[in-house]
């Protein structure tokens, strides 16, 4: 079950894929359900902090003046309230969290759910999202159970999107499929803990992009693949934030120096390797270091497995990939699962390739 406000999963939602959600509206609520004791799954996404939400900074609740400026920004009036937006942004999130948690607990259902708190990507500000530095990759994740195991507890490993699915599958009970490429951290089905987490960066809207980046949890490294393009390449969306609009302003006016200049260079290096502990903001690149050598031919062996392992598409021209993702220009159509019940199989609908079977033991 789905509870809708953004469903941006670039295939057509009329109809929703039957094999995506049971429900996928405003109506999709665990309330709904027909049987009260039926357990559920329930995604709730609040866009009310998404980057857009911080283009307005006229009326701003959060002092400016209490902001702590990342040094890869101007440390000025327009930024503090930019920033102080956002900040806004997130106590309302709060707020809205609150309200979730209090609903579960009239229904009854707050001791008997798990539940999830995440963000899709990190601050939606310039050199955050889209950008494979921590403050675009670092995500919030907070995990509620309802014997307050682990309650106030850190986990220090690193994790990657990609292992929420397998993780709520191990949680509840249900064998993780071997197809899916993310690592259990909590349940039955715990895997080893990563080593590192990887990352992309592709089209970026109306512009081409290709990097990679590996983070372990001392070092970031990153390959640029297309050193010739300026680091922040033209994006119509993202030149909607103040931040943007002003360092374009004292760029061209020249006033911008060191961490603040390096982001608005017009090349990049081929790569970058950044000591996390040491530089948590990403601005000293260590790359040409003689001493960190190991370390960098260790990560850039990790990245050319990682390209090789996931069948890294970035490597072939958006024509060629589009025709394997859509054949002809034409949308490939998930079938509707259907299970013959009484009987020693459970029987999967037949697609291009081949009809599909469980066998019951």
């Amino acid at each position: 079950m789905h509870q809708q406000f953004k469903t941006d999963y670039q295939f057509s939602k009329d109809p929703v894929p039957a094999s995506i959600w049971d429900e996928c509206s405003r109506n999709a609520h665990y309330k709904n359900r027909q049987d009260k004791s039926q357990p559920f799954f329930a995604v709730f996404n609040w866009t009310g902090t998404h980057e857009s939400q911080n283009w307005d900074i006229k009326n701003v609740k959060t002092d400016p003046e209490k902001i702590n400026v990342p040094p890869y920004y101007p440390d000025n009036e327009i930024i503090r309230k930019n920033l102080a937006k956002m900040y806004d942004n997130i106590a309302r999130l709060d707020s809205v969290v609150g309200v979730l948690l209090e609903e579960l607990k009239k229904e009854g259902e707050l001791e008997n759910t798990i539940i999830f708190f995440w963000g899709d990507h990190g601050d939606g500000l310039p050199r955050a999202k889209r950008w494979l530095y921590d403050s675009g990759l670092n995500i919030p994740l907070i995990i509620k159970f309802p014997d307050k195991f682990k309650a106030g507890t850190v986990d220090d490993r690193l994790i990657s999107s990609i292992d929420f699915g397998p993780t709520v599958l191990s949680l509840t009970g249900v064998p993780v499929p071997a197809h899916m490429q993310g690592i259990p951290f909590l349940g039955d089905q715990t895997g080893k803990p990563r080593e590192a987490v990887f990352a992309a960066r592709d089209r970026v809207d109306e512009s081409y992009d290709m990097i990679r980046s590996v983070r372990t949890k001392d070092y970031l490294y990153i390959r640029n693949y297309y050193p010739n393009e300026p680091f922040p390449i033209w994006v119509p969306y993202l030149s909607n934030m103040p931040i943007y609009k002003e360092m374009l302003r004292l760029d061209a006016e020249g006033k911008l120096t060191g961490a603040q200049k390096s982001w608005m260079a017009y090349s990049r290096p081929p790569e970058e390797l950044y000591d996390v502990k040491a530089d948590p903001f990403q601005i000293n690149n260590l790359i040409n270091d003689p001493k960190l050598k190991d370390v960098i031919e260790n990560l850039r062996e990790r990245h050319r497995k990682w390209t090789i392992e996931t069948g890294d598409m970035g490597h072939l021209n958006e024509p060629e990939m589009i025709e394997q993702m859509w054949p002809g220009g034409k949308q490939p159509v998930t079938d509707v699962p259907y299970f013959i019940i009484n009987a020693p199989e459970i029987v999967l609908p037949r697609t291009t390739a081949q009809a599909g079977h469980i066998h019951l033991q």
